[in-house]
């Protein structure tokens, strides 16, 4: 690339006087730094960290450990989670769920032992991670209805309720548990 704006010719132009397409670097960054806010019996720590290049934050996940999406293992957070038992962990990106900063880019613990969902009648209706059709990661207030999976987003009102035959939806676990931590990106 830099080679055609030295030479001020079309990169496609070079490209078919060399053996291959020149290959343009990954400007992924290897690690970015963060703040994670562990909040504990009403007091609340801060930890600087580095989170692995390829994650994408604005993005549901799940991860098994706790401490997956970091590079390094921040040592100092791991008194706070010494005593967990949960096995998955699911990454919420968004304020979608709530208009305050309780699920916001946070960390939370998963059960996917009952696996059930509730049906439309029940007064909890609980935070489902979801594989959507075409294996598609979302999360959501979900409940069943007959057949159908409902998925609702509540403090998206442009986000209209998702309703999915339950056979095409694959369920991964529901949220059991306080947030683990936030993160805010430096």
């Amino acid at each position: 690339m830099s080679l055609a704006m030295i030479f001020r010719v079309p990169l496609e132009e070079l490209e078919r006087g060399l053996d291959g397409p020149v290959q343009v670097p990954d400007t992924t960054p290897i690690v970015r730094p963060v703040v994670i806010h562990v909040r504990r019996n009403d007091r609340e720590f801060e930890y600087h960290a580095t989170v692995k290049g390829e994650i994408d934050l604005g993005r549901p996940a799940i991860y098994k450990n706790w401490d997956d999406m970091f590079r390094p293992t921040p040592l100092r957070l791991q008194r706070h989670f010494n005593g967990l038992k949960c096995s998955l962990f699911g990454w919420v990106p968004d304020k979608s769920l709530s208009p305050m900063v309780r699920y916001c880019r946070s960390l939370v613990p998963l059960n996917e032992q009952r696996a059930a969902l509730d049906d439309e009648n029940s007064v909890d209706k609980r935070i489902w991670f979801v594989y959507l059709p075409g294996e598609v990661l979302d999360f959501g207030i979900a409940f069943q209805e007959g057949r159908w999976l409902h998925l609702s987003k509540p403090n998206l009102p442009e986000a209209p309720v998702q309703k999915i035959l339950r056979s095409r939806v694959d369920l991964v676990g529901y949220v059991a548990g306080k947030v683990l931590f936030h993160l805010d990106l430096l």
